[in-house]
């Protein structure tokens, strides 16, 4: 089961379910770097760090940060796009057979940066490696799959357990080569040495070990790594010890989710990009609860809480406020649905539902029992800033006259509250791959308790029914807006901070910070 995280982590946090979209709506392949500009730009190179490695196997690896720089060097079938759309890698084209068979073709001309051909053996092998291994990060991407046969060298075919609709995004894992891990995928020395098929590949690493290089692929299939040509992997036990060495200009780029990153890196002589992570924070309602069963109780609190100021005063403008964990710039986030801060307007839904406020306290007979509202507002106390967090929700609902005690327990205990369902509101951050993870916060791991026939029509459509998907997160949204099953509060944001020399198309996404590196020089 999906576990609420506590603390944000700098980098090593974990990968799971990786999601996109059907082959029908994928983009088109960006078009080539002219020759000329190639030519011109081979000399330009970047200082990356890596940090807290734990191994360099694309598949195996934990840690998020690792796990991003690798994408420099191998490549899924599918890749994911600036807008959280899927866009053809080493798979050109993904379709339902039936209801268990998908057809996957692969690309023609691709061959590993050891020159050797890349072919359906080698996703095979991949996938495979991955069922046997229920601990790999990319376990749940491959659970369902019964069986992957080679149809031809440019074809496989994925059999299912049960039908879903999603299975194409959830292709988005390294391939790795068949013939170098064939002995033994946990071989590190191998590791070491990566060989992938993506537009960097492995030179070298330096006599002590801290630095690895990487070089231009000139063989690449996309033709695109034209302006970037080295980049230099430097290794740090730490991320003190990254940031050090990023402020002596050791490397050029680092990624942070500091609140206060100015204050530790300073703003002079360094370029920053903000861009939405991968960790939604939510005021999850206990939907058992008589009053929070009510969704005119549940829209009131999301209308009556001041995000904005809460990301201003807290997070120092590092999140942005988000009703339901889709990513705002996502391809199938309708921007019109999201709620404004507004207390008249909560206030009005109480009344609307024949709440009435009686010596300050907002009240109603229900089944023949006077129900109040007043809640439990649950919090880990070893965080600070959700404490903080959790003392502005409390003044804003007891504004519109919600009475709220806030309640700080450790860790240990508020896991074990909310899978027993011993709470009434608490603040929790939730671990999102992708937005296609609001199926299964909706579904097998619904913290909230919830129940509700509209949206539970709407994830069947997702996961079996043949519905145009946008049509399907269309409507989801809709009901998500009308019932608020969880009351969203914000996406946390990420810092990629560059020095000041470092120049290009710099668009980092919460998927791979380093989205178009070989368009970046310096």
């Amino acid at each position: 089961m999906k576990r609420i995280i506590f603390i944000l982590i700098v980098i090593g946090f974990g990968l799971g379910l990786y999601l996109g979209v059907r082959s029908t709506l994928h983009v088109e392949e960006d078009e080539p770097v002219e020759p000329a500009l190639l030519e011109e730009s081979f000399q330009n190179e970047l200082n990356l760090p890596l940090i807290e490695v734990d191994t360099f196997n694309p598949i195996l690896t934990s840690n998020k940060q690792v796990s991003d720089t690798l994408k420099l060097v191998y490549e899924p079938l599918i890749d994911i796009d600036s807008s959280n759309k899927l866009s053809p890698a080493l798979a050109t084209d993904w379709m339902e057979k039936d209801e268990l068979t998908w057809i996957v073709t692969l690309r023609d001309n691709v061959s590993w940066h050891s020159e050797k051909e890349f072919s359906a053996n080698d996703v095979i092998f991949t996938i495979n490696s991955l069922k046997r291994n229920d601990k790999a990060p990319y376990y749940n991407n491959v659970r369902n799959i019964v069986n992957v046969e080679r149809l031809e060298d440019n074809a496989v075919s994925i059999t299912l357990q049960e039908k879903d609709n999603l299975l194409p995004y959830k292709l988005v894992f390294p391939i790795v080569p068949e013939y170098y891990f064939k002995d033994s995928l946990e071989n590190e020395e191998k590791a070491n040495r990566p060989v992938g098929t993506g537009a960097y590949k492995y030179l070298e690493t330096s006599d002590d070990g801290a630095r690895m290089t990487l070089k231009r692929n000139n063989s690449w299939w996309n033709n695109k790594a034209g302006q970037l040509n080295t980049i230099y992997l430097y290794e740090y036990k730490t991320y003190g010890e990254a940031i050090k060495a990023f402020k002596s200009s050791e490397i050029d780029v680092i990624n942070t989710s500091m609140t206060f990153w100015n204050k530790k890196f300073g703003t002079i002589g360094i370029n920053n990009y903000q861009y939405e992570n991968s960790q939604f924070e939510t005021l999850i309602p206990n939907c058992q609860r008589t009053a929070l069963s009510e969704p005119s109780v549940r829209r009131a609190i999301l209308h009556a809480i001041n995000r904005e100021n809460i990301i201003a005063d807290v997070y120092n403008g590092m999140a942005s406020k988000q009703d339901i964990m889709i990513h705002n710039y996502s391809w199938v986030y309708d921007k019109e649905l999201t709620a404004d801060y507004n207390a008249d307007k909560a206030k009005q839904l109480l009344g609307n539902a024949l709440w009435k406020q009686e010596d300050n306290v907002w009240k109603k007979t229900i089944n023949g029992r006077v129900v109040t509202l007043k809640f439990s507002l649950m919090v880990n106390k070893e965080d600070d800033e959700k404490i903080k967090v959790a003392e502005k929700i409390k003044e804003d609902l007891e504004n519109i006259g919600i009475k709220i005690t806030i309640s700080k327990v450790d860790a240990q205990t508020y896991q074990s509250n909310i899978s027993l369902g011993k709470f009434d509101l608490a603040i929790g951050t939730i671990e999102t791959n992708n937005e296609f993870d609001i199926i299964d916060l909706l579904g097998n791991n619904d913290y909230a308790n919830y129940s509700g026939t509209a949206l539970s029509e709407n994830l069947n459509q997702l996961y079996l029914s043949n519905i145009y998907l946008e049509t399907a997160f269309n409507d989801l949204q809709k009901n998500y807006k009308m019932e608020v099953p969880y009351i969203g509060l914000y996406y946390k944001t990420n810092m990629l901070l560059t020095n000041k020399s470092v120049k290009g198309s710099i668009t980092p996404t919460w998927w791979n910070p380093y989205y178009n590196i070989y368009n970046w020089n310096k």
